[in-house]
């Protein structure tokens, strides 16, 4: 694989990692919010 290939791959990951770990902020804040 080629470097533009191999940066692309790492930005969608790090994309993915931050959309999946706002997700995760968003679940339990709106858990806490719930009173659990």
């Amino acid at each position: 694989m080629d470097v533009a290939g191999v940066v692309r791959q790492g930005s969608n990951i790090s994309s993915l990692v931050m959309d999946s770990d706002r997700a995760w902020r968003e679940l339990t804040d709106r858990e806490e919010a719930d009173g659990y």
